[in-house]
């Protein structure tokens, strides 16, 4: 699994390296990200193929959102020991948020490889197939997670959301109960406790678990924004449309809450504030494809409203 270092270092340069790479983990576990880097550095002239140096350069460098040079360390971290597993995680994980799954799958693959008995790599496999619309397939990775690390409240959480878009609703809370109960705080797992709700129009029992995400992350977009969604399917639209302000105060980023308040909007007749939010959604995630379908069937709908109209005056 390892590739050969050609030019080892002296036993004395070695121990001084490992000693800064330890000092530079120190730095990094009490977010001194750029002081670590620098004795990652030093680290390196003297053991130019410490590969665990390089892995732990590169997460400082994720962490001060440096990607290129994040990416760069990861390789080169790899290339000399290919089994270093929190490098090729580390490596996926940059290229799934980057929407590059592509280059993302053999990371978690090779992470697999490299340690079967880490519970994390599973997990992360299972997360990618996620993204990919493999819900069914990403189960098997999960189930592997959890018989090495049972219990585990974010692959409980995972699982529960694999089921509730396969629409097993009944699998899907049992799992975000026991991740619940591992865990009673986690606001993520309650916020997909209510969207299990909510999808099966339990409007109720779904406001109750996404206020308790809201209580226990009062600045959580993601549970101001599936709020004013039941108050939409309740159609108290002003209500909804004030929840759906919130989030973008909080988050102007958040794309699921401009995209519902242009379905609002539309809704209530507002076509042109509409079409300006689902224009700002598709501008933070092009590939957005909700906001992609609202916006054609709005530009639809206007441009009938416009033909319409312009008949009705040549009569």
């Amino acid at each position: 699994m390892r590739s050969l270092d050609k030019s080892p270092p002296s036993e004395t340069d070695f121990v001084k390296a490992q000693d800064l790479i330890k000092q530079g983990n120190d730095l990094e576990s009490v977010g001194k990200y750029r002081r670590a880097i620098l004795l990652y550095d030093q680290a390196l002239k003297l053991h130019p193929n410490a590969a665990k140096a390089l892995s732990r350069k590169g997460a400082a460098l994720y962490i001060l959102g440096d990607l290129e040079a994040a990416i760069r360390c990861y390789l080169k971290a790899v290339r000399i020991d290919n089994g270093l597993t929190e490098a090729w995680t580390s490596l996926g994980f940059i290229y799934r948020t980057r929407g590059e799954l592509a280059k993302a799958w053999p990371c978690f693959g090779m992470a697999i490889e490299a340690n079967p008995k880490n519970p994390n790599a599973w997990h992360d496999m299972g997360s990618l197939l996620m993204a990919l619309g493999r819900h069914r397939e990403a189960l098997l990775y999960f189930d592997r997670a959890l018989l090495l690390q049972p219990e585990d409240v974010q692959t409980l959480n995972a699982q529960g959301l694999a089921m509730l878009r396969l629409k097993e609703f009944d699998s899907a809370l049992a799992l975000f109960d026991r991740a619940l109960r591992q865990d009673p705080e986690e606001p993520t797992v309650w916020l997909n406790k209510g969207a299990a709700f909510a999808d099966q129009l339990i409007l109720g029992e779904a406001l109750i678990c996404y206020r308790q995400a809201l209580t226990l992350r009062p600045d959580y977009a993601g549970a101001l924004v599936n709020i004013g969604s039941v108050h939409d399917e309740r159609k108290r639209r002003r209500l909804a449309l004030r929840f759906y302000d919130q989030a973008i105060s909080l988050d102007p980023s958040c794309k699921e809450a401009w995209n519902n308040m242009g379905w609002t909007l539309r809704t209530m007749g507002n076509l042109p504030e509409a079409k300006e939010c689902f224009l700002k959604a598709l501008e933070i995630d092009p590939m957005f494809g909700q906001a992609k379908e609202n916006l054609a069937d709005l530009e639809r709908s206007m441009l009938k409203t416009k033909v319409s109209t312009k008949r009705r005056g040549e009569r």
